[in-house]
C-alpha cells in the first residue's frame, strides 16, 4: 500500500534536525550519503541548519535507514550517539533560562523553528509534568521508531542543559513495544511502559524546578528576541496541527465531527472553521488528512483490518473502501 503521488505543499523540517539524525546514523555505521540520496535529500540543503527540509523526506530517510539497518529499536540507538551541538536558537532558549521548566516553556513555544509543527505539548499528568510527544505527519506517518528517537534525543538535551544525571520519572509510548524492555530502560534510565494513551516524558517536580548551570538573563533575552522575529518568518498550521491531533484521539470514539473536536478544544465551530481557513484548509480536509494517515500508520505497522477500521473511525467495510478509492490507496484485505 503506497501514498499517492499528488503534489502537495508539505510542511518542513529545520536541517539541524536533519543533520543531528544523520549524526546519530552515522554513528551506527549506516551509510548516510546513500541515505540521504535514497530518500531525495540534496546533500547541499544541509550546509545551513536553519534552511528547510520537507517533512515527508525526513520520513522517507527513516524508512530507509529502518531498512538499511535491521535494528527495530534504530530510533533509541541513534538518539543514544548522536553528539549534540548548541547550533540552533531552540536549544539555547532551553539552555539559557534559570530553571528547567522555564527552558521547556520556551523551548516548546517556538518549537517549530526546528520542528515541522507542534510535536511537543505540555501536560498535567497525574499531578506531575509530562512532556507530550505527537505524532504530526503529512502525506507519510511518522514512525514509532521517530518518536523514540524524539524522546532519547530530547532526554540527551535535557542532561546536557542541566546535569548528566539528570532524569525522567518515567516514560509512556503510545506504540507498541518494538525491542527488549532492558534496552528501553538503559537507554532511557526510567521506568517505560508502552500502549497507553499517549507519548508522554514524565518529569518530576524536583526537576522541573531544577536551576540551570548556563543561565544568562541577557543572553536569554537575546534568544527570545531572535527567536521572536524568526518564528514570525516560519509558516505554521497551529490549527490545522492542533485539530488533526484531537480528531485522531477521537476517530476510535466514533464522535469526530467538528462540533465535538471544538468542544475538546474549548472554542466554538464557527471560530475553529473560522482558523481554518486562515491557513487555507477546511475541518473536512483536514478530517480526510487525518484518516488518511491513520490508516497508512496502521498498514505500516502491520494492524488487522478491525484494528484498522476502528483506528481510523470507519463504521463498515463500505466506508473504509470508498475513502480508499479517493485516496488512491490500496489494501489488500479491502
Amino acid at each position: 500500500m503506497l501514498p499517492s503521488a499528488e503534489t502537495k505543499t508539505q510542511p518542513t523540517i529545520s536541517a539541524a534536525w536533519i543533520l543531528a539524525l544523520l549524526d546519530g546514523f552515522e554513528q551506527l555505521g549506516l551509510d548516510t550519503h546513500n541515505l540521504l540520496r535514497l530518500a531525495l535529500i540534496d546533500p547541499a540543503l544541509l550546509r545551513d541548519p536553519d534552511s528547510r527540509i520537507p517533512r515527508d523526506a525526513s520520513g522517507q530517510l527513516w524508512r530507509e535507514a529502518i531498512r538499511e539497518s535491521g535494528d527495530p529499536l534504530l530510533g533509541l540507538h541513534a538518539g543514544e550517539r548522536i553528539q549534540l551541538r548548541m547550533n540552533h536558537l531552540v536549544p539555547l532558549l532551553l539552555m539559557s533560562a534559570e530553571t528547567f521548566g522555564e527552558g521547556a516553556e520556551l523551548a516548546i513555544r517556538y518549537q517549530e523553528l526546528l520542528s515541522h509543527a507542534r510535536v511537543i505539548s505540555l501536560e498535567e499528568c497525574d499531578g506531575e509534568k509530562c512532556l507530550r510527544l505527537h505524532k504530526v505527519g503529512s502525506e507519510l506517518p511518522v514512525t514509532d521508531q521517530e518518536v523514540e528517537f524524539m524522546a532519547t534525543t530530547l532526554l540527551g538535551l535535557f542532561r546536557m542543559a542541566t546535569v548528566p544525571t539528570f532524569w525522567l520519572s518515567e516514560v509512556r509510548f503510545a506504540h507498541h513495544q518494538l525491542g527488549r524492555i532492558e534496552e528501553y530502560e538503559r537507554v532511557l534510565g526510567c521506568s517505560t511502559r508502552f500502549d497507553q494513551a499517549a507519548t508522554d516524558l514524565v518529569v518530576s517536580d524536583e526537576s522541573w524546578a531544577s536551576p540551570l548551570p548556563h543561565h544568562s538573563t541577557s543572553l536569554q533575552a537575546q534568544f527570545e528576541l531572535m527567536a521572536a522575529t524568526l518564528y514570525s518568518k516560519v509558516r505554521t498550521t497551529e490549527a490545522a496541527s492542533d485539530v488533526s491531533q484531537k480528531i485522531r484521539a477521537l476517530l476510535p470514539t466514533g464522535h469526530f465531527d467538528i462540533e465535538r473536536v471544538a468542544s475538546v478544544m474549548h472554542t466554538t465551530a464557527r471560530t475553529l472553521q473560522r482558523r481554518l481557513r486562515a491557513e487555507d484548509t477546511s475541518f473536512r480536509n483536514v478530517l480526510d488528512a487525518t484518516r488518511r494517515r491513520v490508516v497508512v500508520d496502521c498498514v505500516e505497522r502491520g494492524c488487522g483490518l478491525d484494528d484498522l477500521m476502528h483506528l481510523s473511525g470507519f463504521a463498515d467495510l463500505r466506508s473504509l473502501r470508498r475513502a480508499l478509492k479517493k485516496w488512491e490507496l490500496q489494501l489488500e484485505s479491502s
